[in-house]
């Protein structure tokens, strides 16, 4: 799993690259809308990673949700943090409350 995630970090288009075409078509295909929570402080996925992941998705309708932890009252979120339990309260109800 390590060296595929190194393969699609290292190519410009990411896992695009190795999946080719047939992996761009079935991204592309996809016309739903879509929510994505991205915090301000993740050390993975910056706001440019994150837009262009939707890129990928060109028939969905994306809705791109920044964060920062002061918007929650936290120091910290990071890259996983949106899975704390300390986030019950501020970020998880974001979810369902978008679904409806």
């Amino acid at each position: 799993m390590m060296a595929q995630w190194r393969r699609w970090c290292l190519d410009p288009g990411y896992m695009m690259g190795e999946g080719g075409q047939a992996l761009r078509a079935q991204y592309a295909a996809l016309c739903t809308p879509m929510l994505s929570l991205a915090f301000t402080d993740d050390e993975f996925m910056s706001r440019r990673n994150t837009e262009s992941l939707h890129g990928f998705y060109a028939g969905a309708s994306p809705e791109l949700r920044r964060i920062a932890p002061k918007d929650v009252g936290a120091r910290r979120i990071g890259h996983f943090g949106f899975f704390r339990k300390h986030f019950e309260a501020s970020l998880w109800p974001q979810v369902p409350a978008w679904l409806i």
